[in-house]
């Protein structure tokens, strides 16, 4: 009930201070033990609960929520963040998105534990059967999933993934909204040279990320040293380096501002003003050394460089509108081919790769020097081709296939029924209909082309001279969807497979006056919320992860 979030809700508000239930005066706790003796699973279990059973409760409470919400929907879609540490155990962040009464929404349900040492195979059914059968996710309603595969243990995600799809082929894999297509990708890249290049760039966000003061040094020391042209930052600030992945040219922009990014690391190394604590001046030293090596500066050009075919493609996915996106579902299968030229003629794009590499190595180094595996090889060149270019083209290759099946494509071209893309009625002569794929779930399946037909003449002829709604949300909360129910179906559907669903859910809370206030905290808060929260799901005493989820949980706060 709204109730008993709200007394959740203000849990959290001393559960944010970093303080125990013990930890408050005697009238503060009463007043929580007051306001918690409202729930109903607390009147079920009586009043003597210990501070451990009473987070297992508020968890089991949010969780059942939500859903119950999801339920209601009844399809969703899962989203996965990177693993976070606590303790020695790690955990992975999971999100629902869904519909609920026309509005999208995201929501965190629990983490996950992971144990990146253990069998593939068997973590792999442990964590589908904790989705599944611990928390009650209906997996046949899943119609997507955005599962992050990075770093070590990343193969049983994968695993878990596959297998839902196998069983639910509606369940289909897509990019996340949280960052550029093509970082998207090279996170599931299974190459240690890669993964150290993502490891180093996310720890230079995050130290950047520390303070307004290191922004704004950075932004002094790397005037004339920015290739990229600037009014093609502005919607992004070029100091906001958390956000940087965000967009299709991430790999350009670092390897175009690695000088400026250097000088201003040693800056804050030397500490000649004593502006830095001795913490930060140590942390600088130690990413301008690892920025400064050759394995970091060779794989990041060769990425940058291989990643090339996806700029486009990448932006339009993650924030372009939907008549847009259609257009750009015709270059997926020309990207991939591009791929597979690339990799034909491998040994020609890897020298011009290797040669800009070195060029920028030799800057910001002086003498190159490589590690003793090159000395198996005839060249360092050969080396890298061998170690990076080839693993990295076929990798791309495997990802867009993964991530654009066949389904997901026919599933976006259900956007096609969004007013400003122009509904066209299906024509009795038509092979491919937008709505077979859905059919099974469709409330009217028997007058799904009627009700689509109808609906792409009411556009044309009814509101010809209208502005139309201009986002899934806004359309759903139009009376003709609501008139159409087998439509309103398919468009809420289609929100579990875009890739830009934050914006959906912007424009949705715009649009709806007097919600009540969701579960999941303010952007600010998410680290915290998501450390404090994990140890009510594990009995593990709490602490703060050693690095903060920050990709989908941007997402979602939204």
């Amino acid at each position: 009930s709204l109730i008993e979030l709200k007394i959740v809700l203000n849990y959290y508000s001393f559960v944010h201070k970093n303080c125990s239930l013990i930890d408050l005066d005697k009238p503060e706790q009463d007043a929580v033990v007051q306001k918690l003796a409202l729930c109903h699973w607390v009147k079920e279990e009586g009043t003597s609960f210990s501070e451990g059973e009473m987070l297992q409760s508020i968890v089991k409470a949010i969780r059942e929520t939500i859903l119950n919400e999801v339920q209601d929907s009844p399809f969703f879609s899962i989203i996965t963040d990177r693993a976070i540490s606590v303790g020695e155990a790690k955990f992975l962040p999971v999100f629902v998105r869904y519909v609920n009464d026309c509005i999208p929404k995201v929501e965190l349900i629990g983490f996950l534990p992971f144990d990146e040492s253990s069998d593939v195979d068997l973590q792999a059914k442990a964590l589908s059967a904790t989705l599944e059968d611990e928390w009650g996710l209906q997996m046949g309603c899943c119609r997507g999933q955005s599962i992050m595969c990075f770093g070590t243990g990343s193969k049983s995600l994968r695993k878990m993934a596959l297998g839902f799809l196998e069983s639910y082929p509606l369940a289909v894999n897509t990019p996340s909204e949280s960052c550029g297509l093509a970082y998207w990708l090279a996170l599931s890249l299974q190459n240690a040279s890669i993964t150290k290049v993502l490891e180093t760039a996310e720890d230079l966000l995050q130290f950047f990320d520390q303070s307004p003061k290191l922004e704004s040094e950075l932004a002094k020391t790397m005037d004339g040293l920015l290739n990229t042209p600037r009014e093609a930052l502005a919607e992004v600030p070029e100091t906001c380096l958390s956000r940087w992945k965000k967009r299709e040219d991430f790999f350009d922009i670092l390897v175009d501002m690695l000088e400026g990014v250097l000088n201003c690391l040693d800056s804050v190394s030397t500490n000649s003003s004593g502006s830095w604590s001795d913490s930060m001046s140590l942390h600088s030293q130690i990413l301008s050394t690892a920025l400064r090596q050759v394995d970091f500066i060779i794989p990041l050009v060769i990425l940058k460089n291989a990643c090339a075919p996806l700029r486009n493609c990448s932006t339009v996915f993650r924030c372009g509108n939907p008549a847009d996106i259609i257009c750009e579902l015709e270059k997926i299968m020309p990207i991939i081919d591009t791929f597979s030229k690339m990799l034909d003629n491998v040994s020609a794009v890897h020298s011009v790769w290797f040669e800009e590499a070195v060029e920028l190595a030799t800057k910001v180094m002086g003498l190159l020097s490589y590690a003793e595996s090159v000395s198996g090889y005839d060249s360092p060149e050969t080396s890298y081709m061998e170690a990076v270019s080839l693993p990295v083209l076929n990798g791309l290759i495997e990802e867009m296939k993964f991530n654009f099946s066949e389904n997901h494509l026919k599933a976006l071209k259900v956007l096609s029924l969004l007013p400003t893309c122009n509904p066209l009625p299906i024509l009795p002569e038509s092979t491919e209909k937008l709505h077979t794929i859905y059919l099974s779930d469709l409330p009217e399946p028997e007058t799904a082309e009627e009700n689509i037909n109808t609906w792409a003449m009411v556009w044309r002829e009814k509101y010809q001279d209208v502005c139309p709604p201009t986002s899934i949300s806004e359309t759903l909360l139009h009376n003709e969807a609501k008139n159409l129910p087998n439509v309103a179906t398919l468009l809420k559907l289609e929100i579990l497979v875009e890739t830009n669903d934050s914006s959906e859910i912007e424009r949705a809370e715009e649009n709806t006056p007097d919600q009540p206030s969701s579960l999941t905290a303010s952007s600010s808060d998410k680290a915290t919320t998501a450390a404090q929260v994990i140890p009510a799901c594990s009995s593990l005493p709490t602490s703060t992860p050693d690095q903060p989820t920050e990709s989908v949980q941007d997402a979602a706060m939204q």
